[in-house]
């Protein structure tokens, strides 16, 4: 299995079938995965209250909790408890009394709240401080619900006649229910407390008793209800705008124990899962759900999917249950929560080298208390190793958490932090390796060959190893395979542990970089473009989501020498040391990104704009903008200052609207509104900037000094309004730009030999802004993406390539739609094929031939089924009409009956043979004329009902026994009839009833057998059918959901670009664009409502007439014929 996923997984919706919870696969599958034991904490409360900022906060830094009125579910190692799992709960707020969103009559927040209370190990409920704590308390109204919607036991006969109960009733069911239900614990948000009321709810563990005073009264409902429900209550009061009381809530949560079964157990993922299932499915109903119940059917069903055990992954360490050893919360662990937010040293002995490696490091498997090894549930050779330092996730830096916790870093600390300690940065190490990549050997290296990085380096000659031991240094073989952040005497932990990175942000890919840039697109004599297919195909064998950071701008004004930053290489891409423009098309490196595991960075350098001995702007304006739409992240290098000239070098980006076209048939303006959504992030680079930052008077950085540059000038001279219209493109086409500023890296006689230049003789304040560049573009550069697909793989990015040159070369203007849709076409086909082959290759290690029964073989096929189809739908994108999905049923569906015909013959074979084998004793007693005595044909019909009994004790005979037997005795038929026609002594009828008797019997069973196998199918291909409808649905409903945030994303984008025009005093452009966000509004009322969605699945439904009315006529035919041979 993969590892558990780095981001928040929808687990439930509402609008499932008969108004209870819509569960979704991928969410249950990755809770199945995790080994017990887990901590699942559970997260409820009204809309505003800091929920998902608690939960964010447990599972550190990196993606957060969405806002959707779902249930959102997170796994990750528990960070305090090594070997424990940390499974996270987050629900949708519920709207507060008054919202116009409130409906008392939809059961949706009651459901969320009875399902995260049957999965949960500790229930939070989170509330602000908008009225009294008192009054926030008693905002949980869906707990008053609870005993009537929950029942421990099953019903007595005289409770089901009798609907209406009395308090006191419910107050005894209350009383069972806390032997199931989960601790409570009240986060009171922003709450302000007098000392002295603080001082005495820690005396008291913080119980909510202590906070509440008197027994609670009539008046509060909800606080009896709560005190009668749950074992446990506990209160923490967080300050507003701090910190203050966190780290200690986080504490008293990460030291709550794991979740158990009604045994007392611990339980894993697998039976959470089935857990979720059957509540969703009881919640369907108005009757109370049967807690009990449930939890020993996900017992039951947890058992049968690990093989007998609840208590693990797949493959989990725990092979039989074991007594919780959760510690209690220790004194000091408020501190330690705080230290692992600063990335300092916790007690925990060997966590990191557990998660890093599955043992304590040292390799002695000794399996003592410090060290555990996690099952194969979360882990596989594609999977990157957990490191309990996850905590700081890829994309937080130790600035980032100083800032977080509000400390300061000086820009030596920084610098410090970054380049690992006093050890040797990256690009140190990189630079002394010199390692090269032979050009044949690229291609089967992004392939996904068993050469590693360091399989490269030693296919070359050269390793880390050797490196370093050319400056004196000791190196472990831990340290040898360190290709990406090396140090003297550091191991990969320790530098990354250093730099705030994890073992996922600074991954070992398992597969080599180029060993230098190539030139991609060529760019000839005559300025025809054209692709270096030896360098595509490089590109074309990269399968992992690519990173695509193109730069462009004026000739020789340092754009490779930034490229090779990013790269963390001294030398890459030629720099050249005249004023002849040296980089010439587009060149191409890609290496695996520093930040991101399992992606690709590919950087592009292009030929530099305006270089005089060219003389050929058309042929400038191609490569830009074919680095525009290839990249994700557009850098645009100029040198000096932002000015006039600056821009007028930027000039190619009006002429866009002449060369691409978002659809054909589009005009210019039309084509310009929609760029936005296909165009990338904008970086600008000032190289050699030596001036003060500061405007009227007050420092401003470089993003202001950007948004300066293209503010509107007045005027309505056609000079003004050309360079008005440049910087009205550059707002529109990139919503998101950045700037930054970087001084010149040496003295002048040293530019010269930038390459042989050691960090230490360039210029401080510009190693220190290109780090700073480098790291905004690792950390926040997308993968590249394309309408209706959430990443582009290098083989598609290839295609892209191929389809933008074929386009330029023949009409001169790009169509994106048109290319997306030919890509589309390709990929979509490929992803048929995919998925089919993946069918085949799981029905092929599934099925052992014959099966016992058509269901059966139906069992296996719906299994291998929705993962081919799983496969496919994270590869199909585009595909409005669902062709290619109709095309994989219709594929699917042949390759089941092709599975279907080997198994009957299977079938028929193994059968025959057996027959053969029991038929030899008759033979012989026929040979010796036993049967044609007088009592003769009694005695073979002794023996012939003899063979039949042995026949069906064999096993293995399959689907077809019946109609074997069928068939053979119709072949011995005359035989038959002739040994009861020469016995004397039975009478004419007592003859032709026996003849007829055996055949006649084998008949009917073949019929029964037949009929049974027909009905199986039937249900077989109805199941495929739901089963593609579902996942259908559940990949619209993201597609949906995607669409949504993209379109709110654009009119963001216009509303910013509108309330600017005001401000600059252009009412009527702020008029026109005024209209713009007026349709794109329309278009998002229309995205959210269901008809689309369920247009295309009913027309997925006429994907049946392919094979189901060819089934039934099959079905009818042979069930006729099966009559009729009866009769």
């Amino acid at each position: 299995m993969a590892a558990p996923p780095r981001g928040p997984l929808l687990l439930a919706m509402p609008g499932g079938a008969r108004g209870g919870p819509r569960l979704f696969q991928r969410a249950l599958t990755a809770l199945r995965g995790a080994p017990a034991p887990v901590h699942v904490v559970a997260a409820f409360g009204p809309r505003g209250s800091g929920k998902s900022f608690l939960l964010d906060q447990l599972a550190g830094p990196g993606s957060a909790f969405p806002s959707s009125r779902g249930l959102w579910l997170r796994c990750c190692p528990h960070p305090t408890q090594p070997g424990h799992v940390l499974v996270l709960l987050d629900a949708a707020g519920f709207p507060a009394p008054g919202d116009e969103e409130e409906d008392e009559e939809d059961p949706w927040f009651l459901q969320l709240l009875v399902l995260q209370l049957l999965l949960a190990s500790v229930f939070v409920y989170s509330s602000g401080t908008a009225a009294e704590p008192q009054e926030e308390l008693e905002r949980l109204t869906y707990v008053r619900a609870l005993p009537r919607r929950l029942r421990l036991l099953e019903a007595k006969e005289d409770e089901e006649e009798e609907e209406d109960e009395d308090e006191e009733e419910e107050e005894e069911e209350g009383s069972l229910l806390r032997t199931v239900l989960p601790p409570f614990v009240w986060s009171l948000h922003g709450a302000a407390a007098a000392p002295e009321d603080e001082a005495v709810l820690e005396a008291e563990g913080h119980e909510l008793r202590a906070a509440l005073g008197p027994p609670p009264g009539p008046e509060a409902p909800v606080a009896r209800r709560v005190l009668a429900l749950f074992p446990e209550h506990k209160l923490f009061r967080l300050e507003a705008g701090g910190t203050g009381g966190l780290p200690q809530l986080c504490a008293h949560l990460l030291g709550c124990a794991p979740k158990t079964g009604l045994s007392g157990e611990p339980v894993g993922g697998a039976y959470l899962a089935a857990l979720a299932e059957r509540a969703a499915e009881a919640l369907c109903g108005a009757e109370p759900l049967r807690v009990a119940r449930l939890c020993r059917e996900a017992e039951e069903a947890a058992w049968q999917v690990l093989g007998g055990g609840i208590w693990g992954g797949h493959g989990g360490v725990r092979s039989s249950p074991q007594p919780s050893t959760a510690p209690c919360p220790r004194q000091d662990e408020a501190k330690d929560v705080a230290k692992l937010w600063c990335g300092d040293e916790v007690a925990r002995p060997d966590a990191a080298d557990a998660w890093w490696g599955g043992g304590d490091g040292k390799g002695d498997g000794s399996g003592d208390a410090g060290t555990w090894q996690l099952g194969d549930a979360w882990q596989s050779d594609a999977a990157p190793q957990w490191d309990i330092d996850a905590w700081l996730g890829d994309s937080m830096t130790d600035e980032d958490v100083a800032v977080w916790l509000g400390d300061t870093m000086t820009e030596e600390d920084v610098a410090n932090a970054w380049c690992g300690g006093d050890g040797d940065a990256k690009h140190d190490v990189n630079a002394r390796h010199g390692y090269t990549i032979k050009e044949e050997d690229e291609v089967e290296i992004w392939c996904g060959g068993a050469a590693t990085q360091r399989d490269v380096n030693l296919s070359n000659g050269a390793t880390q190893r050797d490196a370093n031991a050319g400056h004196g240094d000791a190196v472990t073989e831990e340290d040898a395979t360190n290709a990406w952040c090396g140090g003297d005497g550091d191991t990969q932990r320790d530098v990354t542990a250093r730099r705030g990175d994890t073992p996922e942000a600074v991954p070992q890919p398992k597969v080599g970089a180029m060993g230098a840039p190539q030139c991609l697109v060529q760019n000839g004599p005559d300025g025809v473009l054209s692709l270096n297919t030896k360098v595509l195909e490089v590109l074309r064998g990269i399968g992992q989501p690519v990173v695509v950071v193109a730069i462009a701008g004026r000739y020789r004004t340092g754009k490779s020498f930034l490229m090779n930053r990013l790269a963390q290489q001294r030398s890459g891409f030629p720099l050249g040391h005249t004023v002849q423009a040296h980089t010439k098309g587009i060149w191409m490196w890609c290496l695996p990104h520093p930040r991101r595991a399992n992606t690709t960075l590919v950087l592009l350098d292009t030929e530099g704009l305006g270089d005089p001995n060219k003389g050929d702007s058309r042929n400038d304006a191609w490569i830009f903008t074919l680095a525009l739409l290839l990249s994700s992240t557009l850098v645009y290098n100029s040198s000096g200052t932002i000015d006039q000239q600056a821009l007028e070098t930027l000039g190619v980006v009006t002429a866009l609207t002449e060369r691409v076209r978002v659809r054909a048939g589009d005009s210019g303006d039309a084509a310009a509104a929609d760029f936005v959504r296909f165009f990338p992030g904008f970086v600008w680079a000032v190289r050699d900037f030596v001036l003060e930052l500061s405007l009227d008077g007050r420092r401003i950085d470089e993003d202001e000094y950007l948004e300066d540059v293209l503010r509107l000038q007045p005027g309505s001279s056609r000079v003004v309004q050309e360079q008005n219209e440049l910087r009205r493109c550059l707002r529109d086409f990139f919503p998101e730009r950045k700037c930054f500023v970087l001084l010149p890296p040496a003295e002048p006689e040293a530019m010269k030999r930038l390459e042989e230049l050691e960090e230490g003789q360039l210029h401080p304040g510009f190693l220190q802004q290109a780090d700073a560049f480098c790291r905004h573009i690792w950390d926040t550069a997308p993968v590249k993406a394309l309408p209706g697909r959430a990443a582009v793989t290098g083989s598609m990015l290839a295609s892209l390539a191929e389809k933008y040159v074929e386009a330029i070369g023949s009409s001169g203007v790009l169509c994106l739609e048109s290319a997306v849709t030919a890509l589309a076409t390709a990929e979509n086909t490929a992803a048929v094929a995919a998925a089919v082959a993946e069918y085949r290759q799981r029905m092929e290690q599934e099925l052992k031939l014959p099966t016992a029964s058509q269901e059966e073989l139906g069992d296996a096929h719906q299994r291998c089924e929705r993962g081919a189809l799983a496969l496919f739908m994270a590869r199909v994108f585009a595909d409005t009409e669902q062709r290619y999905q109709r095309q994989l049923m219709s594929e699917l569906q042949a390759a089941k009956e092709e599975f279907c015909r080997r198994n009957e013959a299977a079938s028929e074979e193994r059968c025959r043979a057996v027959l053969k084998e029991l038929w030899q004793d008759v033979e012989q007693h026929l040979d010796r004329g036993e049967y044609a005595v007088p009592g003769g044909s009694r005695r073979f019909q002794e023996h012939l009902g003899e063979l039949m009994e042995e026949y069906h004790r064999r096993p293995g005979l399959g689907v077809k026994a019946a109609a074997v037997l069928e068939k053979f005795l119709q072949g011995h038929e005359v035989l038959v009839r002739a040994l009861y026609a020469a016995d004397q002594q039975l009478s004419e009828h007592e003859k032709e009833r026996a003849a007829s008797e055996a055949v006649a019997a084998a008949a009917a069973a073949a019929a029964a057998e037949a009929v049974r196998a027909l009905e199986a199918r039937q249900e077989e291909q109805r199941r495929s059918l739901e089963e593609h409808k579902r996942q259908l649905e559940e990949q619209l409903w993201h597609q949906q959901r995607a669409m949504l945030e993209e379109q709110e994303r654009v009119i963001e984008h216009k509303l910013r670009e509108h309330r600017a025009l005001l401000q600059e005093g252009f009412e009527r452009e702020a008029e026109g664009l005024r209209e713009q966000i007026r349709r794109l509004r329309e278009e998002k009322e229309e995205m959210k409502k269901p008809s689309w969605r369920q247009r295309l699945l009913d027309g997925l439904g006429i994907a049946a007439d392919i094979f189901l009315p060819g089934l039934a006529r099959v079905a009818v035919s042979g069930a006729l014929r099966l009559i009729r041979r009866v009769l």
